[in-house]
């Protein structure tokens, strides 16, 4: 079977989806970035729920793309605001932002990894 670009993840700055894509370029993961972001007005077409612009990866990179976002976010979970909302789950809801990995973004789930551990 062919190895295919999946969505990986999607974004509604195009500056944060430049800056994974770059860091997931420089650990020689290919990508494609997808912007359908709308030339017309939303007043006259409307506003879509769907984030506009879309990230790609190889499905063979997909467990190598997770582990390098993770990596990234390790230097900030040690300056975590008092009030960010993971500090206040559970053990059990922690477990849970791990096991679903595509409801929660890379930085959640790297901090829920670290305060499981704790």
């Amino acid at each position: 079977m062919a190895d295919v670009f999946q969505t990986f993840q999607k974004f509604n700055d195009f500056r944060l989806a430049a800056v994974i894509a770059d860091k997931l370029q420089e650990a020689g993961i290919e990508l494609l970035i997808e912007n359908k972001t709308s030339l017309v007005d939303p007043i006259i077409i409307g506003v879509s729920s769907e984030p506009p612009i879309t990230l790609k990866v190889k499905t063979s990179d997909f467990d190598r793309a997770n582990q390098v976002l993770e990596e990234y976010y390790q230097p900030g979970l040690n300056d975590i605001d008092p009030d960010y909302y993971l500090l206040s789950f559970t053990s059990m809801e922690l477990v849970d932002v791990i096991r679903n990995a595509d409801k929660w973004g890379h930085f959640d789930r790297a901090l829920a990894k670290k305060l499981l551990a704790e």
